[in-house]
């Protein structure tokens, strides 16, 4: 049985909604993501939850020197639900809630993309995001992120977006899933596109 195409879509939900989009940052700090094997670029006012250290204290001076106005509580409840869904990256703007997690998948991308077409593909995630009560916004699209070929499409749950890429590491070929969270406005459409865009593959 095929497995979910979209397993890492929804846990976006568990961090926070956005409530009032800030617009894209004129500054942009980038990040290489080990793990995934990809670059990204993010607003620079966002945190990046160093959630991988052991030491709280640790963790949360490090999201301090980002943003001074961060609290102990925002810090521990973002890497909590980082770690429950065993995230490779994730960074936040504390205001907002706009959000970016990257997740690696452990299994073969072949097995939910490779044999379908983008029309096929686009009809099953059009399934799946219907009955876990979302709304799949303008089409599944294809393009690529080195040599090999990627997925994005955008889903909508009330006022938030989620904006997602997937493709297969060509390395592991393991399922490499990029969520963007916003507002459902042109604003956080902005924002999420320019992360996306941003994505690559690491040396």
């Amino acid at each position: 049985m095929k497995r979910s195409i979209i397993g890492a879509l929804l846990v976006v939900g568990i961090f926070a909604a956005p409530t009032g989009a800030l617009g894209a940052a004129s500054e942009r700090e980038s990040a290489t993501v080990p793990d995934a094997g990809i670059e990204l670029a993010y607003p620079a006012d966002w945190v990046r939850v160093d959630y991988g250290t052991t030491d709280f204290d640790t963790m949360f001076e490090a999201a301090h020197a980002q943003d001074p106005r961060v609290t102990r509580r925002q810090v521990r409840e973002w890497a909590d639900a980082a770690r429950s869904v065993d995230a490779s990256f994730f960074a936040m703007e504390r205001r907002s809630g706009d959000n970016v997690l990257v997740t690696v998948r452990g299994d073969d991308f072949d097995e939910a993309f490779f044999e379908s077409s983008v029309a096929q593909l686009e009809s099953d995630v059009k399934a799946e995001v219907r009955a876990k009560g979302l709304k799949l916004l303008g089409h599944v699209q294809a393009t690529n992120i080195g040599s090999g070929t990627a997925y994005r499409w955008s889903t909508s749950f009330g006022g938030t977006e989620s904006s997602n890429l997937y493709f297969a590491h060509p390395e592991t070929n393991a399922t490499v899933a990029v969520t963007v969270t916003t507002d459902n406005d042109a604003s956080g459409r902005r924002v999420a596109r320019s992360i996306l865009d941003s994505v690559a593959l690491s040396d």
